[in-house]
């Protein structure tokens, strides 16, 4: 980890005031990262990937913007900082379990009102339509996020707590991987792909396919053992995509 040290900032402080200079959002955590010496973390001797979770950061050609916050991520998308968020990334139809996912949800909130679903992906009304309550539900509930396809999926993933993804069938799902190298737990099924790359109880939970109630008790788990069991998952999460992939 580089700090910028005082007789540099000036340097920094000029080129990000440059007009000529164009930066891009790349949302990568495995670079070298420049703290201006008043950041959060520029006191740190040593960062773990959980520091850097909490932060996303700006980088162009290796150049210096600062880093915006997982707080700052979530009050743009109307998030509390202390919400406990489900993601779901993907398609939003039913063969991804979406159904389930948006029903289990909305049980869940009869009784927890700090949760959100973000759903990030767009609808295949066409090809592969979900229940009209389920829709309807996505549509008029505040606690779920539905924000449409997004070229970089990465800042939502920042802003998430546990991945849900209980589609019914799959390849190798990137998404799973994704999250497990942002650092989220993830809650799967059963099926070919994702029972690689979930261990049970270690990185995540692994559910049978379209079992609502199977789905209902592992948010309820993720959501009641967030503060204990969930941390260590997520710090589990990330080493084991590394190390394995």
């Amino acid at each position: 980890i580089i700090r910028v040290q005082a007789d540099l900032e000036a340097k920094y402080k000029k080129m990000l005031t440059s007009k000529q200079m164009q930066f891009k959002e790349i949302w990568n955590f495995n670079c070298n990262v420049v703290f201006s010496k008043n950041h959060p973390l520029a006191g740190k001797d040593k960062l773990c990937f959980n520091d850097l979770k909490e932060y996303s950061v700006l980088l162009h050609d290796d150049e210096y913007v600062p880093f915006i916050s997982k707080e700052e991520l979530r009050n743009r998308w109307g998030i509390g900082t202390t919400d406990f968020v489900f993601v779901f990334v993907g398609r939003i139809v039913k063969d991804k379990g979406i159904n389930e996912l948006v029903r289990s949800f909305v049980e869940l909130k009869k009784f927890y009102n700090d949760i959100r679903l973000l759903l990030v992906g767009g609808f295949e009304r066409e090809l592969d339509p979900l229940a009209e309550d389920v829709e309807d539900k996505i549509s008029k509930d505040s606690f779920i996020i539905s924000v449409g396809c997004q070229s970089d999926v990465r800042p939502f993933l920042v802003m998430a707590d546990v991945l849900a993804f209980p589609s019914y069938r799959e390849g190798f799902p990137n998404v799973v991987m994704q999250a497990g190298a942002m650092g989220l737990p993830s809650i799967v099924t059963d099926i070919n792909g994702c029972n690689e790359i979930i261990q049970d109880g270690v990185n995540g939970k692994i559910i049978p396919p379209k079992n609502e109630k199977a789905l209902y008790e592992a948010m309820k788990w993720m959501y009641e053992h967030h503060k204990t069991k969930v941390k260590e998952m997520a710090q589990r999460a990330r080493p084991i995509i590394v190390e394995r992939y």
